[in-house]
């Protein structure tokens, strides 16, 4: 009865199927000349031989129709007449259509404002064009230099933005959502003559003549950058370590190493201010944490600089990360929820009024790592940092007269315990910044800048170990510091191809240091104070800038100017002269070339380290101590590719000098391997270095839903002290980063599934073998001093994945994001330590693999 049932089963449905698709290829010639839908439909129906069903309100049985139907199938006259009207159909039973009505195409607004580059001033009538959009979309940008898009498409899109006068700007791949209007503010770059206009393509200014003043050695990323890069957990820090010559200190921290050098030669800027570390679970004297204190919410198009920077920039050595804030939606109040694994956080931005453009943008996230603990993923020394939560707000206010004033501000909490041989070890970092900037227009050539800020950091330790003789070892650390900086800068364009910019910095530095160490079980080593108590005080930075632009010829362009620093404290001072060349071979091939003399101010308390003697008065020792000097050169290539491709290569050489090392010539001791703390011993100014390399990168910006980068840097880095040349602790010869992604357009509503993964491959960490023997002797861990980064560790090797669903509906949009650091659980090498209880060296792993699992609603 079975097989009877079967066999019945399957003649009817092959029947069914037979029947369908007998009905879809059948053929009509009609002529529908302005006559009712509902009409057209029955005509359809008699022709064809078929029976539609559908309710009154799915079709507007009123709308007059023109189609031609010439001896076609019933499958393409049903598209031709349904389509444009957002009808959909199905054909069953053979000879029955149902008809439903789609939902209708979602559409977004596209909106922003055009500006000369050099001078912002407004290019009213400029030239705004939805590439390859049918029909084509466009407008132009009115008196005030503002243009509006109103209805686009959602998904991917492509800006052309043109104006007389002013090279031509492509701006690839910009993501539409139906959570948020896309609001832009564009710069272009006029001309060396209107008869040789270039075609400027992506958001990046790094190959790109005379829109970045930094001609090599520099990388320009979106926000949506940093959320789509692969581990970057939305940290800009984070991502920046897949660019060439950039790797990060460990997993467990942001802290970037680039070109060999230290992480703490990293300059961080937010809208053009001078910003101490914006990281969570700092510590004292390093430039990376955790995560950074700024979400991916708040942030614009940014500049990342590895080398060679430009006059405008000073107090920096390895690197500088230079972040703009965008600003809110002034027009239309759009929000923004998040919860996932590693917390919550909270968006909102919109006008303060529809008369005027004044715009703010807040957000508040708070996290914790408490959950990933509980579940069981290894953390190692992340583990031991529990909760932060930070807020940012900008306020952007036009005035009527032409300038325009933005008030911005950050705060971070972070805090941390320790719980592995320590009774008690707690943690607590903060970080606070607040700056007011004034820009005003001062006539078609001139514009003006002009910032104040107040930032400041407070980080403090409470410890207490077991120490000698069963005593009980505390110590208590607390470093506050606080910074006013005043900023007033002018930039005049003299002709089309030559501009001019000079500037001063004001800042004057409080600090308040707190350091007391007790063991008393030793009595030789009962209190000591590395430097006063309780050690207040304030000293001064002074910083100046003078810097041209100019267009040789169409074809050469370059940069020259210098920078001034002046430290009050020690009244070390520095002239560094900066310059670059770029020789623009063709139209697809470039060769620059740039050279820069940089120098850095030590972390404070390297200065204000004091020689404690019994019966006689403290000496300040380090008083002299002068910066650390660099000079930097860079030779680049770069040549674009079909299909957006870009092959970019540099070499590179830098010179450090002026390095502080200890006086006592047994020792190695230089701050050019410190990463964070400080020592309080005597310095001079005796340390050398040198780092030079090779970087090739190949890759291809988003274009047709993929991108994919592939950079090598190959280098060495050595240090010199009493003529002993030696690997540095950031030596690891080479670093391979591979990252890509692919995205998948799903549905009428342009959802979007986006899969993107990162492979990074260095050399191992240096590191200094510890002595067992004498470790076991001393019941401390002591090291082999004369074998100092001679080892490495095994190599590191990491992927990192990501997947993304984006789902448009016709209020909001929605995005779940899966981010598993670590795919693989290759658990890296970290570091070596003595165990004293088994009187062995252990080896301490870094991090696993880790899921997070995050949802966010735009609305």
């Amino acid at each position: 009865m079975q097989k009877i049932f079967l066999v019945f089963f399957l003649l009817t449905t092959s029947f069914v199927t037979a029947q369908i698709d007998s009905t879809r290829e059948r053929k009509a010639t009609i002529v529908l000349n302005n006559i009712a839908l509902g009409e057209a439909v029955t005509i359809l129906s008699i022709s064809y031989g078929v029976q539609f069903t559908y309710s009154d309100d799915v079709i507007p049985a009123e709308a007059i129709i023109n189609l031609d139907i010439k001896n076609e199938s019933l499958t393409t006259s049903l598209d031709r007449l349904f389509s444009p009207l957002g009808i959909s159909y199905k054909i069953v039973k053979g000879n029955r259509i149902i008809l439903r009505k789609l939902l209708p195409m979602l559409t977004q607004t596209i909106r922003g404002t055009i500006k000369d580059f050099v001078t912002n001033t407004p290019l009213p009538g400029a030239i705004v064009l939805i590439k390859d959009s049918k029909p084509l979309t466009g407008t132009t940008t009115d008196g005030t230099g503002k243009f509006k898009i109103d209805h686009a498409t959602l998904g991917r899109i492509t800006l052309v933005v043109s104006n007389v006068g002013y090279n031509t700007r492509e701006l690839d791949n910009l993501l539409l959502g139906k959570g948020k209007e896309l609001v832009l503010d564009i710069g272009l770059s006029e001309s060396v003559t209107q008869m040789n206009e270039l075609t400027i393509t992506g958001l990046k200014n790094d190959g790109i003549p005379g829109e970045c003043l930094d001609l090599t050695s520099s990388n320009t990323f979106s926000v949506e950058d940093t959320k789509r890069y692969a581990g970057s957990m939305g940290d800009p820090a984070r991502m920046a370590t897949a660019f060439a010559g950039v790797s990060s200190g460990s997993d467990d921290s942001n802290a970037l190493v680039v070109r060999g050098n230290s992480p703490r030669g990293v300059l961080w800027r937010i809208d053009g201010i001078e910003v101490p570390n914006p990281n969570h679970f700092a510590t004292e004297g390093a430039s990376g944490g955790i995560v950074s204190v700024l979400s991916p919410n708040m942030v614009g198009n940014s500049d990342f600089l590895t080398g060679a920077f430009p006059a405008q920039y000073g107090n920096a050595l390895s690197a500088v990360f230079d972040i703009s804030l965008r600003n809110g939606n002034n027009e239309k109040q759009e929000h923004s929820l998040q919860t996932g694994i590693l917390g919550v956080e909270a968006c909102t931005e919109g006008p303060f009024s529809k008369q005027h453009p004044s715009s703010y943008l807040i957000n508040y996230r708070y996290s914790t790592l408490s959950v990933l603990d509980k579940l069981g993923f290894d953390l190692n020394e992340a583990g031991q940092y529990k909760d932060y939560q930070d807020v940012a707000f900008k306020i952007n206010y036009p005035t009527s007269y032409g300038g325009t004033f933005s008030l911005f501000g950050i705060g971070g909490k972070s805090k941390s315990n320790k719980a592995d041989s320590s009774i008690l070890d707690n943690n607590f970092s903060d970080v606070g910044i607040l700056g007011l900037s004034y820009k005003q227009r001062l006539n078609e050539n001139t514009i003006l800048n002009a910032s104040v800020s107040y930032s400041g950091t407070r980080i403090s330790r409470s410890k207490e170990v077991a120490g000698l003789n069963d005593g009980l070892f505390a110590q208590t650390e607390r470093y506050a510091k606080s910074y006013t900086r005043a900023l007033l800068s002018m930039r005049k364009k003299i002709t089309n191809h030559f501009y001019t910019e000079a500037g001063v910095i004001m800042t004057q530095l409080n600090y308040n240091f707190f350091l007391r160490t007790v063991n008393p079980g030793d009595s030789t080593y009962a209190v000591v104070i590395n430097f006063n108590e309780n050690d207040k005080g304030k000293t001064n930075v002074a910083q100046g800038f003078l810097y041209a632009r100019q267009y040789f010829s169409p074809s050469l362009f370059g940069f020259y100017g210098f920078h001034f620093i002046r430290f009050g404290l020690t009244s070390d001072y520095a002239i560094e002269p900066r310059t670059g060349l770029r020789w623009q071979m063709s139209q697809d091939k470039s060769l620059s070339l740039a050279y820069g003399k940089h120098s850095r101010i030590e972390n404070l308390q390297y200065y204000l380290a004091r020689d404690h003697q019994a019966g006689a008065n403290e000496v300040q020792i380090n008083k002299n101590l002068g910066f650390t000097r660099a000079d930097h050169v860079v030779l680049s290539y770069e040549q674009t590719l079909p299909a957006k491709h870009r092959l970019k290569s540099e070499l590179y050489f830098q010179k450090l000098y002026n390095a502080p090392v200890e006086t006592d010539p047994e020792s190695i001791y230089t701050t050019i391997n410190e990463d964070t703390g400080f020592i309080t011993d005597s310095l001079i100014n005796n340390g050398r270095g040198e780092n030079y390399g090779l970087e090739i990168s190949l890759e291809r910006s988003f274009f047709n839903n993929i991108y994919y980068l592939i950079n090598g840097s190959f280098f060495r880095s050595t240090f010199t002290v009493d003529e002993q040349t030696l690997n540095t602790a950031y030596n690891s010869n080479y670093s391979i980063h591979l990252l890509s992604g692919k995205e998948f357009e799903v549905g009428r509503q342009h959802n979007q599934i986006g899969v993107n993964i990162k492979m990074t491959h260095t050399g191992g960490r240096r590191y200094i073998p510890i002595d067992l023997e004498k470790s076991i002797a001393e019941k401390r861990q002591v090291y082999k001093w004369d074998e100092a980064f001679d080892h490495q560790m095994s190599n590191y090797f990491r992927i990192d994945f990501q997947l993304v669903y984006k789902i448009n509906r016709p209020r909001y949009s929605l995005e779940w994001r899966l981010d598993i650091q670590n795919l693989t659980n290759r658990r890296n090498a970290g570091w070596y330590y003595y165990v004293p209880t088994t009187e062995s060296i252990k080896l301490k792993k870094q991090i696993g693999i880790i899921p997070l699992l995050s949802c966010r609603i735009d609305f």
